[in-house]
């Protein structure tokens, strides 16, 4: 059981994160000609028209991404909790609305986390421009640039994805006191 764990926690945490991409390219960059976009909308779209077939008055693929990303979102936590406990918890619907957004909430830190990483990381060596690098100035800087504006840099030094990186590593501290019992499991 603990191998069908891991392997069903990791097969929806990267699902989620493609959707979590894909939505936020939509709403960040709306460029779907990136090589790196097409990549991602690739990926996703055997789900979305499988998806589609039942729902077909619905001709938004952002919007059936938002959903799929919320249904899975929804079904990560009690899915994993029968797996590993052989039986689900009698908790009302409240809650697993709850824990849908703070797996949700979650998975966009650590997706920004390492995308703050990451363009950090290039940021200190020379990296032509390419179309990740496009998507990774685009995403971050929509993060960036509302938080620049208020604090401007410093001896022409950007802190502020250290910052942001340092905040999301301590939240994701203050989830693990708070919610001990789910956080490792969302």
């Amino acid at each position: 059981m603990l191998v069908l764990t891991f392997l069903f926690k990791n097969l929806v945490e990267i699902l989620i994160l493609i959707f979590l991409f894909r939505v936020w390219m939509y709403w960040a960059i709306n460029d779907i000609y990136n090589v790196f976009a097409q990549f991602i909308i690739s990926i996703s779209k055997p789900i979305i028209k499988y998806i589609q077939s039942f729902f077909p008055n619905i001709k938004n693929n952002e919007l059936i991404s938002l959903f799929i990303l919320l249904f899975l979102a929804f079904l990560k936590y009690p899915i994993l909790v029968l797996l590993q406990m052989e039986s689900l918890f009698n908790h009302n619907f409240i809650f697993y609305i709850f824990v849908t957004f703070l797996t949700l909430f979650k998975s966009f830190g650590y997706l920004v986390f390492w995308l703050m990483t990451i363009h950090l990381i290039s940021n200190w060596i020379y990296v032509k421009n390419n179309d990740l690098n496009y998507i990774l100035q685009k995403l971050t800087n929509s993060i960036l640039e509302p938080i620049q504006n208020r604090f401007p840099m410093t001896y022409d030094t950007n802190i502020i994805p250290y910052i942001i990186n340092s905040t999301l590593y301590f939240l994701n501290f203050v989830g693990i006191h708070f919610f001990p019992q789910f956080w490792f499991l969302i």
